[in-house]
């Protein structure tokens, strides 16, 4: 993963619109969760994660992970990371297995 320090991501360098969206969704899914369980209705969870999904895939169609400068490639990759800790955890919840590559 490279010899950049991912605890010192500078995450200023995350300003593009694409990235932004990705961090409100992130931000999103807890109120996602909640809703859900109040509401009994899971659709939530899987809206919250569904437009994850589509705004990730947005981003990385945009915007170079690797083969961008250190101090944004570790913002980046610890986005990444972000995104699929909560798409795992979003699925898990709605009892859907992810596989750990593809």
């Amino acid at each position: 993963a490279g010899d950049f320090n991912f605890e010192a991501a500078d995450y200023s360098n995350l300003n593009s619109e694409d990235e932004f969206n990705i961090v409100k969704l992130l931000d999103a899914f807890k109120d996602a969760v909640k809703e859900a369980a109040e509401r009994y209705e899971p659709f939530v969870i899987s809206r919250n994660v569904t437009e994850l999904a589509k705004a990730y895939n947005k981003f990385y169609n945009n915007h170079p992970i690797l083969n961008a400068e250190d101090n944004i490639k570790a913002a980046r990759l610890n986005l990444t990371k972000a995104v699929c800790t909560v798409i795992k955890t979003g699925l898990g919840l709605l009892g859907i297995d992810t596989p750990e590559n593809m």
